[in-house]
């Protein structure tokens, strides 16, 4: 067994008979821990244990997906990228013919690949690889938010509707992107079980499809 690092901890007493360790920073953050999660513990003589179990383990290794795009469409091509990193695959390796199509891919990565960069590009390839990071408390801030700027979004249209203001129309265009932008995030952080122990991840999947 590689050892990655070690560590001490200090005993902490929890009531009359039982003793406590904190777990490490920085491993609870890798592996997306939180109050309420079980982790496999082993006694090896004078040796413990502490580990994931493999279903835990597998939905943090990084997904990869190859895509080839013949073909200039912008359309075709946000549709597919969209997709996949709704679907929650960490790493998009992509392959074209016309090299007018890094510059759409490129295009995309602030209108709805947020949190992707494109990290290597040679004759005709290029990787598109997720670099932001995703926790619970990230989907509870991005959901709230979404939430928010549907109500604005909703506001402004009366507001418009109401006046006859149809130069203010982009405003609604911008505010729909961003809800989009959203909505992808958060599709993606439920599709990856990031929020395990959250039995209603079904129910607010299809609230933020309908917002």
């Amino acid at each position: 067994m590689r050892i990655l690092s070690s560590m001490k901890r200090r005993l902490i007493r929890q009531g009359t008979s039982t003793l406590t360790i904190s777990l490490p920073n920085k491993w609870v953050e890798k592996n997306h821990l939180e109050a309420g999660i079980e982790v496999n513990v082993e006694e090896i003589e004078n040796t413990l244990e502490i580990y994931l179990d493999k279903t835990h383990q597998r939905n943090e290794v990084n997904k990869r997906i190859n895509l080839t795009f013949n073909s200039a469409d912008p359309r075709y091509i946000k549709w597919m990228l969209s997709a996949a990193q709704k679907v929650g695959y960490d790493e998009i390796h992509v392959t074209y013919e016309d090299e007018s199509i890094l510059k759409i891919i490129n295009a995309l990565l602030g209108e709805v690949l947020v949190g992707f960069e494109i990290l290597e590009t040679s004759k005709n390839r290029c990787l598109v690889k997720n670099i932001s990071k995703e926790t619970p408390e990230e989907f509870e801030r991005i959901f709230r938010r979404l939430f928010l700027v549907t109500l604005s979004m909703c506001e402004q249209a009366h507001e418009i509707l109401k006046t006859n203001d149809v130069e203010r129309l982009n405003e609604i265009i911008y505010l729909e992107k961003t809800s989009n932008k959203l909505t992808c995030i958060c599709h993606r952080i439920i599709n990856k079980k990031i929020l395990s122990g959250d039995d209603k991840q079904i129910f607010k999947y299809l609230i933020i499809w309908n917002l």
